[in-house]
């Protein structure tokens, strides 16, 4: 039976003895205490927890940082839930074009606005020919910059323009909100995204333009209530040395049935309109190579830079009995203009 007489300060004296002299004996000696008795105070503060360093101190308990596995679990379903919803309101997002006559778009891609080879000369009148077009709309379809890294082999790159970084976004800032479009969306590419270009852009446009990561699916639902479909991506997987619109084909005979297939990316341009008479659908292949010249990784790998397709233009007519409502695709900007306002006079 625990000796509950002897009170811990006494049994904590005995534990310095022995821990003082090394040994029962030498500590009893000392002290004048018995071994025995010293080693039953040894057991005894054993028994009670008693050790040198006193009482352990007693701390207010703290309430909990965040919650509990339970309600975590709670909060992560329910932001999985958002996420999900959000995601999958992507897909065949739908853009109302509130008229039933003919309308067009003009895709602009690529143009790389920091780069020493940006042709700003055919860059700025194509601009102004769409922003003085009535019922011209604008898409663009990503880097819009250079937007290089800092580390890694392409920081390198930094040296090799004028502008700097601060530039660049000033003339981002510029080709989205001052350069007189009627912009339906953008579409980000790989240029946009680095170094954290993309929460960049999202802040520079602050809601001002729908804007997506690589590739976008669009519904246009036209005033009569017809419909466009829209399948576009800054690059679609898949590349062949003998068909520039390769990647758009397979995505046209293997996809979703869209009336309109397009990308950018690889600096050249292609038009094609083809019926895939076994699957009822008919699409129109376009891929353009934006505004950058004298470029010299094309140099160095041998790839012979095209003279025109910097922007392709599509014109959508919401009563035509055709299958597919594109009406008409070039990459001629001014000519697909043209014809634009040939038909909305002959619709008026």
């Amino acid at each position: 039976m625990a000796d509950n007489t002897l009170s811990d300060e006494t049994l904590r004296a005995s534990l310095q003895a022995i821990d003082t002299f090394s040994s029962l004996r030498q500590a009893s000696i000392k002290t004048g205490i018995s071994r025995s008795t010293l080693r039953r105070h040894k057991e005894l503060a054993a028994a009670r927890g008693v050790t040198l360093q006193g009482p352990k101190p007693e701390f207010d308990e703290l309430p909990p940082l965040s919650e509990d596995a339970a309600e975590l679990i709670q909060t992560l379903a329910k932001r999985s839930r958002k996420r999900k919803a959000h995601w999958q309101a992507h897909k065949w997002r739908r853009v109302r074009v509130k008229t039933n006559e003919p309308f067009a778009i003009t895709w602009f891609t690529d143009v790389h606005l920091g780069d020493n080879g940006c042709d700003y000369d055919t860059l700025v009148k194509h601009l102004e020919m769409t922003a003085q077009t009535p019922y011209a709309y604008s898409a663009f379809m990503g880097d819009a910059s250079n937007n290089w890294p800092t580390n890694g082999r392409l920081a390198k790159k930094w040296a090799d323009q004028e502008t700097s970084r601060e530039q660049e976004r000033q003339l981002v800032d510029w080709f989205l909100h001052h350069s007189s479009q009627d912009w339906l969306f953008w579409v980000l590419g790989n240029h946009d995204v680095w170094e954290g270009g993309e929460s960049i852009l999202r802040r520079i446009n602050a809601g001002f333009v729908p804007m997506h990561d690589w590739r976008a699916q669009f519904i246009l639902e036209c005033g009569n209530k017809r419909e466009v479909k829209l399948d576009v991506s800054h690059n679609f997987k898949g590349h062949s040395q003998w068909n520039t619109l390769h990647a758009e084909t397979k995505e046209a005979k293997m996809g979703e049935g869209a009336h309109f297939y397009f990308s950018g990316h690889k600096h050249e341009a292609a038009l094609h309109f083809e019926e895939f008479a076994q699957r009822g659908t008919s699409s129109w292949l376009m891929r353009c190579r934006g505004y950058k010249e004298c470029d010299e990784y094309a140099h160095r790998g041998q790839f012979p830079e095209q003279t025109g397709g910097n922007a392709g233009i599509t014109i959508i007519d919401p009563n035509t009995a055709n299958t597919n409502p594109i009406v008409h695709a070039t990459l001629d900007l001014e000519q697909g203009l043209d014809y634009l306002t040939f038909l909305r006079r002959k619709a008026a």
